[in-house]
């Protein structure tokens, strides 16, 4: 995904009330220019839409890619790999639509 694009996704985020994500267990591979960094993930998010708590909550695990440049380490590619969502797939989905709304009404 093109860094424009990614960015221009996270403007949902704007959307919830609150977020909070919790990364452990680092697990860094370098060889040469060249890095693989895997950490676990609890990614949630939080609104209230009409008196209803909405959370949005999925665990998996992030695995960055970083080359070395002539100015430092970069981020070459980034993934989350879906290991499932506490509240079930249904809750993440409709909490992210109301926060893609909410974002959407934001300046």
């Amino acid at each position: 995904m093109a860094v424009d694009a990614w960015l221009k996704r996270l403007d949902t985020l704007k959307g919830f009330d609150a977020t909070q994500h919790v990364v452990t267990n680092f697990r860094v591979a370098a060889q040469a220019d060249e890095a693989t960094c895997t950490s676990y993930v609890n990614a949630l998010h939080f609104l209230t839409e009409d008196g209803r708590e909405h959370v949005a909550h999925a665990c998996g695990a992030y695995v960055h890619g970083f080359v070395r440049t002539p100015d430092g380490w970069r981020i070459r590619k980034a993934t989350f790999r879906l290991i499932g969502h506490q509240n079930g797939a249904r809750a993440f989905q409709d909490a992210f639509a109301i926060a893609r709304a909410r974002a959407a009404r934001q300046p």
